[in-house]
């Protein structure tokens, strides 16, 4: 009997402690799994700044259809030309070369001055603007010399993004500069992904047609999106100007003028 009963109560014990183990076990995967899924959503739950208020959301809208765009032309632009226009590694030079000068000098020396004279939010609309009319082109290009055409008005779209981030940071508090811009990066990081993969498939379809360029239409309509998402945007928080002006109306009227101050002494006195 006294052998039954050691036997039973360490059986008794076996059970009380293998389940405490199996608990802890369980709260521990529990924990990794938890911490697992924290690392791999907080881009997504980074992105949220961009959901604050309808400004914000638009800017993010516009920012991934051009996105969209912009990687779509930059990675089937070179395979369609070398397939359909017989494009040689002269000819890809050339375009380089236009691509990369116009690009310098637009926002080298174009960027500022139509910012000063038209405001950032027209600046983004005019970019646009250039980028759906650059896609129509490559759509119908029949020759080299239409692509080189092309990609030069093209390279009036590259004062987009700048002025973008110029207009995110005028809206942001200084210790929320990073996250937002990093919002917007991760934005266009999923632009680029999808950019591409939705022009290979509409090239599927026009390929072998009399314009098999035509899938750069589909680009085209991202713009077309993108500017009126930038149409829409408030003239008093895209333009730099306008909340300046803002700014010193706020300070000229949390001071007293000097006419105010006099009028003030002469009664306390």
């Amino acid at each position: 009997m006294r052998r039954l009963r050691q036997v039973a109560e360490a059986e008794a014990l076996y059970v009380v402690y293998g389940n405490n183990n199996n608990s802890v076990l369980i709260a521990a995967a529990k924990q990794r799994i938890a911490k697992l899924t924290r690392i791999l959503f907080r881009p997504f739950r980074e992105m949220l700044i961009l959901n604050r208020n309808y400004f914000f959301r638009l800017l993010a809208v516009l920012a991934f259809f051009s996105g969209m765009s912009t990687s779509g032309d930059e990675t089937l632009l070179l395979y369609y030309t070398e397939q359909q226009l017989n494009f040689k590694d002269k000819d890809v030079a050339v375009l380089f070369i236009i691509i990369g000068l116009l690009g310098i000098t637009v926002q080298g020396f174009g960027l500022h001055r139509m910012t000063v004279w038209l405001g950032e939010k027209r600046v983004v609309v005019v970019a646009f603007f250039f980028g759906a009319f650059h896609n129509c082109i490559y759509a119908f290009a029949a020759t080299k010399l239409d692509i080189f055409v092309a990609a030069g008005i093209g390279s009036v779209e590259l004062m987009a993004f700048p002025t973008i981030s110029a207009i995110k940071a005028n809206n942001a508090d200084e210790f929320e500069q990073g996250r937002t811009q990093g919002a917007l990066f991760a934005v266009s990081s999923l632009a680029k992904a999808i950019g591409p993969v939705t022009l290979r498939l509409a090239y599927e379809k026009t390929n072998g047609t009399k314009y098999p360029g035509s899938f750069f239409l589909v680009a085209t309509t991202f713009y077309s999106v993108a500017t009126l998402c930038a149409m829409a945007l408030p003239k008093t928080q895209a333009n730099s100007s306008n909340l300046e002006q803002d700014r010193i109306k706020d300070i000229d009227g949390g001071e007293e003028s000097d006419e105010d101050k006099m009028v003030t002494m002469r009664a306390i006195l």
